[in-house]
């Protein structure tokens, strides 16, 4: 891929991981089924954001030895992506224990 491309589509994606956290953040509004999707939807984007962006690892430790704020970055990052990754997994879990403790509310509704 040229680098024109690639860097329109890095923008591309970065704008919409950006919809999709401000969409998640407004659960109230889009409901819960929406904001589920919404977060499959996030999850998938951040790893094709991840994708585009793998030559960052190895370029961010081209710099001085003596230099840790490159290894911080790294660090901070594989945190923020573990901490996504964990949520994405944990969905299921959540989704089956909801479906064997029902909400009172939803108890009432029928």
């Amino acid at each position: 891929m040229q680098k024109g491309k690639r860097n329109s589509l890095r923008l591309i994606v970065d704008a919409l991981l950006l919809l999709l956290l401000l969409c998640l953040m407004s659960c109230q509004v889009t409901g819960e089924k929406l904001h589920e999707w919404i977060g499959v939807a996030m999850t998938l984007t951040v790893i094709v954001h991840r994708i585009l962006n793998r030559r960052w690892y190895a370029a961010i430790f081209n710099g001085k030895a003596a230099d840790f704020q490159p290894l911080s970055r790294c660090l901070y990052n594989h945190i923020c992506s573990a901490a996504v990754y964990g949520t994405a997994a944990s969905f299921p879990l959540i989704r089956r224990e909801e479906r064997r403790f029902p909400s009172k509310a939803a108890a009432n509704k029928e």
